[in-house]
């Protein structure tokens, strides 16, 4: 028999060209944000005025607000003053008479502006404005409120016998009334002044004895008491404090 032909070899397929990989995806660089310009503010200026203050003639620039600014430029028996806003440009001129304060000190500088009368153009006395950072600039706090004051004692000139004469105490019977004992023997005599020491009323109580410094027994007799007289001419030398420290009389 003839031999068996062998089969073809099937030649191997020719590799194709490898694919390119996808680029990546890349990101626009993320802009990097513009500062916002400092905000600048007068810090201070020289003034060509008269004055004694520590650091003349250079003057402090106090903020009164976001764009208003005061600056003292003499200070002498009057108190000149000028007000710039933050370019440094003139907006007002005051002065207060005869006062003295700490030119250095923000609420001294306010107080006495807000007080003082617009006059004359004080800011021309100011040169060589100098400029900063406004969160530099000195500001004006809220001025506390004066301290409230009350009678508390007074010396009288009648007769009394009681712990402490011849002081007696303001015995506090309403927010503006207090009661002082003026004196006291077979009657006693009290006097009604208001929160100045100013007289309102006067009375007396017959054949009572009572403890000057008990407010409760002073409310109590002011309140049966006969209205007489001016007993309040026997008080002299006031004295006054702070109303926290009035003692408080309970009402009948």
């Amino acid at each position: 028999p003839e031999p068996t032909p062998a089969p073809e070899l099937t030649p191997a397929p020719t590799p194709g060209p490898e694919p390119t990989p996808a680029p990546a995806h890349t990101f626009p660089p993320t802009p990097v944000p513009t500062p916002e310009p400092l905000q600048l503010c007068p810090l201070s200026a020289t003034t060509t005025s008269s004055g004694a203050w520590a650091g003349y003639p250079n003057s402090l620039a106090h903020k009164l607000s976001d764009d208003r600014f005061i600056l003292v430029t003499h200070v002498g028996q009057n108190v000149h003053m000028c007000l710039v806003d933050s370019q440094g440009n003139e907006k007002d001129s005051r002065f207060n008479g005869d006062e003295r304060i700490d030119v250095n000190d923000p609420q001294q500088v306010a107080a006495s502006w807000n007080t003082a009368q617009k006059y004359g153009s004080y800011c021309r006395a100011l040169t060589k404005m100098q400029f900063g950072s406004c969160e530099s600039a000195p500001t004006q706090e809220p001025t506390p409120e004066p301290l409230q004051l009350c009678p508390l004692s007074a010396t009288t000139t009648s007769s009394g016998a009681w712990a402490g004469y011849p002081n007696s105490l303001a015995h506090k019977l309403s927010d503006d009334r207090f009661i002082l004992v003026t004196h006291v023997g077979q009657n006693v005599h009290m006097c009604l002044v208001d929160s100045q020491g100013n007289e309102k009323d006067s009375r007396f109580n017959g054949d009572e004895r009572i403890d000057v410094n008990d407010p409760q027994q002073v409310a109590a007799s002011w309140n049966t008491a006969q209205k007489y007289g001016s007993y309040c001419r026997a008080l002299t030398k006031m004295q006054f404090g702070s109303c926290e420290s009035c003692p408080l009389s309970a009402t009948t």
